[in-house]
């Protein structure tokens, strides 16, 4: 807080803070008015005018005119506001003039004129040298609207968005409600999804499942261990994982080794392996299993065992569709 004399009675204490609320170039000024060395009470009228230098210089902003302003026991409130591009990083001096509210006289200047501190600039930060700012107003939050945006980096390059940090900090993290990591980057170079924990080196941690639509190639999108084989046999899965749970597979049995599957979504643009469970009851090596499309649905396959000597033999088969 600050003093400013001026020549006759008039004596004034000043102090910046910003307004509560929206991001925006307005700010609170508080200040003492003393008359013959009291506190003033009653009506007064302000002008206030933001400079370029301490003294001699020029205006920077249109004046700003209060009229009868309330000071009670020397003290008053008032918010100013002189736009978003006078705070293009020089300095600012505000010149404060005071008159009777009564008054239409001229106002009393008060000196020495008070700099800008940092708390009014703080709230323009999101504005570039020219005045025109790229951030702005989202539901929600802000919005970078052009460019490329840089966080402990002085050169994006080509990326739009950038982080940076030292070999011993951790560049990211994420959260939701303050609990967990939902995302997190380490300086290991080790990514975490849905967990805390420590991920391997350079490698990724999910806590959680990893799975793909049923639409889409890549991941195994679904899998089952499914009987096959015996007249009249049906029944569904009896492991599964990914997207579907038992009772979505359906079997009908031909004949010994013979069966048609019934599967659960469309396979007809997806890739497919076949081979006898661990748990079939068939001795590894010992037979063949095929599958084929169906010709007449979009999520049927046929499928047949046979032991290595060709004669058909029932057993169960584990599928693996991507």
């Amino acid at each position: 807080m600050n003093k400013i004399h001026n020549t006759g009675l008039l004596l004034i204490m000043v102090s910046f803070m910003t307004m509560a609320g929206s991001v925006g170039s307005r700010f609170s000024y508080q200040g003492e008015l003393l008359s013959n060395d009291a506190p003033a009470n009653g009506i007064y009228d302000l002008k206030m005018e933001l400079w370029s230098t301490l003294t001699g210089g020029t205006t920077v902003a249109a004046s700003i005119t209060l009229e009868d302003v309330e000071v009670i026991n020397g003290l008053f409130n008032i918010e100013l506001d002189f736009g978003d591009a006078v705070y293009n990083g020089e300095d600012n001096y505000l010149k404060v003039q005071v008159r009777d509210g009564d008054s239409t006289g001229s106002f009393t200047s008060l000196s020495p004129r008070q700099r800008i501190n940092a708390t009014p600039y703080a709230v323009q930060a999101e504005f570039v040298e020219n005045g025109a700012s790229q951030w702005t107003d989202d539901p929600g939050g802000i919005r970078y609207t052009d460019g490329s945006v840089s966080v402990g980096s002085i050169a994006p390059g080509n990326y739009k968005f950038v982080v940076r940090a030292a070999n011993v900090e951790n560049p990211f993290y994420a959260s939701v409600d303050g609990i967990g990591q939902v995302f997190s980057i380490h300086s290991t170079g080790g990514v975490n999804i849905g967990s805390s924990s420590t991920p391997p080196e350079k490698g990724l941690y999910v806590d959680g499942y990893v799975n793909q639509n049923l639409t889409s190639h890549g991941f195994v999108k679904a899998g089952t261990f499914i009987q096959c084989g015996g007249a009249g046999a049906s029944g569904g899965s009896s492991r599964f994982f990914n997207n579907v749970n038992g009772s979505d597979f359906a079997t009908t049995g031909f004949s010994t080794g013979s069966c048609k599957i019934t599967i659960p979504f469309d396979i007809s643009n997806l890739f497919f392996t076949v081979s006898v469970a661990p748990t079939g009851g068939l001795a590894a090596g010992s037979q063949n299993v095929s599958c084929a499309f169906s010709t007449t649905g979009t999520n049927e396959l046929f499928c047949n065992i046979n032991q290595s000597q060709g004669s058909a033999q029932n057993g169960e088969l584990q599928l693996m569709f991507y």
